[in-house]
């Protein structure tokens, strides 16, 4: 009898690891059913993979997360909460940026391992539409943990860190119509994994990390580029130094989220930034904390998928789908 329990036990254990997720499975800390909508936070059905430092876009009033997750394109309806896998892209990243003009997806550096030495200059252009992937001309700089917005149809890659893990200033800007690229006045100070978004046409550089892997040493800064101009200059500053933040701008505002602070910590850590008035407010936290994670805007509500967190001796990455609607957060 006992050699038949252990048998049994054997089995089950096998097949729990081998068979295929739940099509909800919430990997976050908070019971779906119990905790899913806690103004102005509603958490939504998950990812179909667990990701982290990857990219998200929004394209036709889908969501598309790229990059880490074996290289899978995932297409996500926040309105019906469902995912469905598009393609691979050409080459498996993480730490890869991103920008939509004229309703396509540009995939800009990265690194093509874990050890982060490998970065890439690689340029791929993502279209919804036709599901298909092009390769444009690579950046100039080979890069990783950058950013990348785009203002009036052309895309401004910032920051990151090179192959030799050296943190870089570095502006580079991408013109999708002619396929070139053109470098541009460097930021102030180096930082990697420095979050990004645009008001008004000026590009709104927040945080990131001063160091490779460093455990303490995060940006506070946050740095405005004009990009007619060419010139940047200091706004005040975030209230706790943090990298891999992500951050988006709804209704004139700059909304900033979660990220890594010192000692490698990730935190909750909501912040509303006006840039009329270039002040800062706290706002209600993220229902757990995260850092490495994207971010996506649709329908004036700021999604904020993946990323991870620590548990008992381990990282947990996350296939978390966060909704966040300021107009409830007054």
């Amino acid at each position: 009898m006992k050699k038949t329990r252990i048998i049994l036990i054997s089995f089950i254990l096998i097949y729990s690891s081998c068979t295929k997720k739940p099509d909800i499975q919430f990997n976050n800390p908070h019971d779906p059913l119990a905790d899913n909508y806690t103004l102005p936070w509603k958490t939504l059905k998950p990812m179909l993979f667990e990701r982290c430092y990857f990219t998200a876009e929004t394209v036709n009033h889908k969501i598309y997360m790229i990059g880490a997750a074996s290289g899978y394109i995932e297409e996500y309806d926040p309105v019906n909460e469902e995912s469905s896998i598009k393609l691979t892209a050409s080459a498996y990243r993480s730490g890869l940026a991103s920008s939509v003009v004229n309703n396509k997806i540009y995939l800009i550096g990265g690194m093509i391992n874990i050890t982060g030495t490998d970065c890439t200059n690689l340029v791929e252009e993502y279209d919804p539409v036709n599901n298909t992937i092009t390769c444009k001309t690579p950046m100039p700089t080979a890069r990783a943990g950058l950013a990348c917005v785009a203002v009036e149809g052309k895309i401004y890659a910032i920051g990151g860190y090179d192959r030799s893990r050296n943190i870089l200033s570095t502006v580079e800007e991408y013109n999708p119509d002619t396929d070139t690229w053109t470098t541009k006045t460097p930021m102030s100070s180096v930082r990697c994994y420095l979050s990004c978004t645009v008001y008004k046409d000026k590009i709104y550089a927040v945080g990131g990390s001063l160091r490779y892997n460093s455990y303490n040493e995060f940006s506070d800064k946050l740095e405005v580029y004009d990009p007619i101009n060419n010139t940047w200059s200091y706004k005040a500053s975030i209230s706790s130094p943090r990298g891999e933040l992500c951050c988006k701008t709804i209704n004139n505002k700059i909304y900033v989220f979660g990220g890594k602070g010192f000692f490698y910590s990730p935190v909750s850590i909501v912040q509303e930034y006006d840039p009329e008035n270039n002040s800062w407010k706290e706002k209600t936290p993220i229902k757990t904390d995260i850092t490495g994670m994207s971010s996506a805007v649709f329908n004036n509500k700021i999604y904020i998928i993946g990323g991870y967190q620590y548990g008992p001796n381990k990282t947990i990455i996350l296939d978390l789908v966060e909704e966040y609607d300021p107009s409830f957060d007054q």
